[in-house]
């Protein structure tokens, strides 16, 4: 499975990883850092929905820019 960009019903964005076992490995763009989580696969697909057109090229370099913001390295 390649990678996908995502959306809650706040429009808060995560780039699905993976999925196996009914277990789904996503990184939410988040204030407080950035961080792989895991999420129940059923209970993920209730929180976010697929954005259309949304490479995930350009979430990653959002996301990686953002984290440089919070002091990432």
């Amino acid at each position: 499975m390649a990678a996908i960009v995502k959306a809650d019903f706040n429009r808060h964005t995560c780039i699905e990883l993976s999925r196996q076992a009914g277990v789904v490995k996503f990184i939410p763009l988040d204030i407080l850092g950035m961080e792989v989580r895991e999420m129940n696969s059923q209970e993920f697909d209730r929180t976010y929905k697929p954005i259309e057109d949304y490479p995930v090229e350009k979430a990653a370099k959002l996301y990686a820019e953002y984290a440089t913001q919070l002091g990432g390295t």
